[in-house]
């Protein structure tokens, strides 16, 4: 990941926001996050909603399809 910005955010929400925005982008919102991984990683969909955006606008940047 060459992007600076996004180094303020543990590798974990990376992970997980990388999760979202794959199954977003296979066109399956709201199968990638549910209350079972809520509970376990404890974070929400909220809680992530910036590092989703950030890490989605990176992309952009890097791969304008998508």
């Amino acid at each position: 990941m060459l992007e600076v910005e996004l180094l303020k955010y543990r590798a974990s929400e990376i992970a997980a926001s990388s999760l979202i925005l794959a199954v977003k982008g296979l066109q399956r919102p709201g199968t990638a996050w549910n209350k079972e991984i809520e509970k376990v990683t404890g974070m929400t969909v909220q809680s992530l909603k910036k590092v989703v955006t950030d890490i989605g606008l990176f992309i952009s940047e890097v791969n304008p399809k998508f």
